[in-house]
């Protein structure tokens, strides 16, 4: 049964680190569902979080291939208990009028949201979350026209450290 995971790596901030990991999920034909990579506490070391679905025993052997790269300092695994994990998810929503202007704010302000703009027949939106936070909140707006919804990848940080 395919489930979820989480691969965390630390690598030296090198040209095609990024490439050469995405590639080892490839050449397994493994789809990558969310992937992040960004600055770290430590100058010239990048983290990545790749999150993916699979059976349970090709994660060691992923990680043994990510390990196996020159740049990579750290990887390990992590399941969702483990974890504390937020994205970040832009929406652009159109009205018609000002009434319709009033829910939609109503809407984003008593659910978590935040207005970061607004034009004169659209406004965006913020909320962060987990994914099924992040999809509730979308789906409040079925009923309204969503012209833009940009999602990050997941970032995540251990819950613990020993």
């Amino acid at each position: 049964m395919k489930t979820r995971h989480t691969i965390t790596a630390l690598a030296e901030n090198e040209t095609s680190v990024l490439h050469r990991i995405t590639s080892i999920f490839t050449k397994r034909k493994i789809n990558i569902e969310s992937l992040t990579a960004g600055d770290t506490e430590h100058e010239n070391i990048s983290r990545f979080t790749v999150v993916f679905s699979s059976e349970l025993g090709v994660v060691p052997q992923l990680l043994r291939a990510i390990q196996k790269q020159v740049e990579i300092i750290e990887a390990f695994a992590s399941e969702d208990e483990g974890l504390l994990y937020r994205e970040i998810a832009l929406l652009c929503l159109g009205f018609r009028n000002i009434e319709e202007r009033e829910q939609l704010v109503k809407i984003v302000e008593t659910n978590g949201g935040q207005v970061l703009l607004f034009n004169r027949k659209s406004i965006v939106v913020e909320i962060t979350g987990g994914e099924i936070e992040i999809n509730r909140f979308r789906d409040l707006f079925l009923n309204y026209k969503l012209y833009t919804f940009i999602r990050s990848g997941r970032v995540a940080v251990k819950k613990y450290f020993d």
